[in-house]
């Protein structure tokens, strides 16, 4: 065991724990503790919201402090140079401790639920600030919100929130951050709760993309405070009209049950995964993957351990294999999964009894759908602690590489009438050069470009005749400036981008 012990705000603890991994390789487990101290409820209190952001330099978590709502604080933290700062606080929260996102140039965007008031959306003056944030303008017509989730794609950031918590309808928003215009409220469901089951629609997980956004929903459906379906769909932005989600998993709302989902990833084929809690009938409430496949809508799903709270992550680069860590009590878990969520094995990690983690439980992983750049690990924050006493910790599994590396063509050969595929970059950020790789269904001209984010010509990383099938450029960035860029492939009629990001 290496230690190591510094001390900023609160004791900042670094430790490294060595283990053999299901692979015969050595797996590191790396726990940072944030902050600790004393909450009415947990200081991650929450399924959906974004709590986490990496900006290539530096990352960021909020958390929830106070004997009692009605005086509870949030606190902003950012880690830097390996210890955990504390930045800006607010005071007036409303149930939940605020969301971090990420806007183009890397500033922190941070938002959060007032008391009978309109939600607040702050954005720090420059990347890396945690301390100056401006506000920017909320339209009356949001009114009150609360359990609200958000998500960010191409400055275009979406919430998602019930109003007025006398009413209880679910409604979504947005923001276009390059010119401050908003869109909506649209109501996507009415509340019902004059009879159960009611229909109140709670905790979204909204993952923005191109063309709408991504959206999962657990109902609550009588005042017990338990949930019976857990709804995904895929709406445009703008008016939704009709709305027909898709049900991920429903059990009837009579007798003790749950089916409640925690948070969603979008693997580069489309396939959508799900964690949350299902009990099903006659079965202990347990942790469940529900995985979309996008050929057929169909949903199948996965038992995993008994409930906890999970978040799942797959590494940027291509690799198929997706993970899933998850609280356990005294302890973390992590799973890990080659076919796409038919199967799952768990990675053996050392026993951390003696830090001491009681009744971990809230966990958030890291996504871009927060407009985080995505780290080469599978990372997370969570919170542990009887309560009212918490504490607040950070954790990175370094997988080796070879447990990571699975191809996209040793595991699937794409289908020869479907689009071209445009795979992200790898390493993403990086300093110097990174490997783009992509797949024509058919031989034919390629043009393989970078542009910055007002759509401006940067580089040329290919053009010209290239046969079917898989192909692998490195890219040398020259002296472009830190920054985030797009990679642009047009090939056989179709265009397709992804970001990247250069640090210096």
């Amino acid at each position: 065991m290496k230690g190591r012990v510094t001390w900023l705000w609160v004791a900042v603890i670094c430790l490294k724990w060595n283990a053999v991994g299901a692979s015969g390789q050595e797996i590191d487990v790396h726990l940072s503790k944030i902050d600790a101290g004393v909450a009415w409820v947990s200081s991650y209190w929450g399924y959906n919201a974004p709590k986490l952001v990496y900006d290539g330099e530096n990352y960021y978590t909020v958390a929830l402090w106070g004997p009692e709502q009605a005086t509870a604080q949030g606190a902003l933290y950012q880690l830097r140079d390996g210890q955990w700062h504390r930045g800006y606080e607010w005071d007036g929260l409303n149930y939940q401790p605020g969301m971090v996102l990420l806007d183009e140039q890397r500033r922190l965007l941070l938002i959060y639920p007032k008391i009978n008031e309109k939600p607040v959306i702050l954005r720090a003056t420059a990347p890396g600030q945690i301390d100056q944030f401006e506000q920017l303008e909320v339209p009356d017509a949001i009114g009150k919100a609360g359990y609200m989730g958000a998500g960010m794609y191409d400055e275009r950031l979406v919430i998602g929130y019930i109003g007025d918590p006398a009413t209880y309808t679910f409604k979504t928003a947005m923001l276009d951050l390059r010119t401050g215009t908003w869109d909506g409220p649209y109501v996507l469901a009415p509340a019902q709760r004059t009879e159960v089951p009611w229909t109140t629609w709670l905790y979204p997980v909204i993952q923005p993309d191109e063309t709408g956004y991504h959206l999962l929903v657990s109902n609550q459906p009588d005042p017990r405070a338990l949930y019976n379906r857990i709804l995904y769909m895929h709406l445009p932005y703008g008016d939704p009209g009709q709305i027909e989600p898709e049900v991920v998993v429903e059990i009837a709302p009579e007798g003790d049950f749950i089916a409640f989902g925690e948070a969603m990833w979008r693997d580069l084929d489309g396939y959508i995964y799900v964690t949350g809690q299902y009990q099903s009938p006659g079965q202990a409430n347990q942790l469940f993957v529900f995985v979309r496949d996008p050929h057929t809508g169909a949903w199948t799903r996965q038992a995993l351990s008994n409930a906890q709270v999970a978040a799942a992550y797959q590494r940027p680069g291509g690799s198929h294999a997706v993970w899933v860590a998850s609280t356990y009590g005294a302890d973390l878990r992590l799973y890990r999964s080659d076919d796409r969520g038919n199967s799952w094995q768990e990675e053996p990690l050392v026993d951390l009894a003696s830090y001491g983690l009681v009744s971990s439980f809230f966990l958030h992983g890291i996504s871009p759908a927060s407009g985080s750049l995505m780290p080469s690990l599978p990372t997370a924050v969570f919170s542990a602690g009887p309560h009212p006493n918490y504490e607040l910790w950070f954790v990175q599994f370094d997988i080796p590489e070879s447990a990571m590396a699975t191809a996209v063509e040793e595991v699937e050969s794409p289908d020869a009438t479907g689009a071209p595929i445009l795979v992200a970059n790898a390493p993403n950020p990086f300093n110097n050069s990174t490997q783009i790789r992509f797949w024509l269904p058919v031989a034919g001209p390629v043009d393989l470009a970078v542009y910055n984010l007002q759509g401006q010509h940067i580089g040329q990383i290919s053009k010209g005749h290239q046969e079917a099938g898989w192909h692998t450029i490195t890219w040398t960035a020259g002296d472009l400036a830190t920054g985030v860029y797009l990679y642009r492939l047009q090939a056989s009629g179709t265009e397709v981008a992804r970001k990247l990001a250069v640090i210096r």
